[in-house]
């Protein structure tokens, strides 16, 4: 194997790595996309619920 094959398999090997890391990373943010959407729909639910409760607390 020549210098030149030897330096071209490296790039070729670093950019197909940085491609599936990429790819790991865009579905790790999908999760976490809905991950913090469900989280924030739970807290809103929660805090609605406990308003509509206030005369119930009060008492």
């Amino acid at each position: 194997m020549s210098e030149l094959e030897f330096r071209k398999a490296i790039i070729d090997n670093r950019d197909e790595t940085v491609k599936r890391l990429q790819r790991l990373m865009s579905k790790k943010a999908v999760y976490w996309k809905w991950g913090l959407l469900t989280l924030g729909g739970a807290g809103i639910f929660t805090i609605i619920d406990i308003l509509s409760n206030i005369d119930t607390l009060i008492d």
